[in-house]
């Protein structure tokens, strides 16, 4: 397979941690990365989340493979109407790893996260 840009994209993530790659909120180990070539990886190159209250929140993104969980920022603030790049550099992922979104308050965050499948 080629390589790819994928954009994963998600609305209103609030205090239930949001699995970005597998698009849903399940409580249970997520699939994440998927469908690699042999020794191909996938590389995040961004990941920007936005408060769109109109209070400050706090939120956390963390990259998890089973139960192993790495957090990129913990409970950073986000004032009302902002947003934090959370990558600024490059994050290779593996297969079974998964970017996780969750926030201080209900529906409080959008979140963008740009990959590059197959490296």
């Amino acid at each position: 397979m080629a390589t790819q840009f994928i954009n994963y994209k998600a609305q209103n993530i609030g205090t239930t941690t949001y699995h970005m790659i597998d698009g849903n909120a399940k409580t249970s180990n997520p699939t994440g990365v998927a469908s690699l070539d042999s020794g191909k990886a996938q590389i995040m190159i961004g990941c920007m989340v936005s408060n769109i209250l109109s209070t400050s929140i706090t939120a956390t993104v963390s990259v998890r493979n089973a139960a192993a969980v790495t957090r990129l920022i913990k409970d950073v603030s986000i004032p009302s109407g902002d947003s934090v790049e959370v990558v600024q550099g490059k994050v290779v992922m593996l297969a079974g790893d998964e970017v996780e979104v969750s926030a201080s308050q209900a529906s409080a965050v959008d979140c963008v996260v740009s990959v590059l499948k197959n490296a």
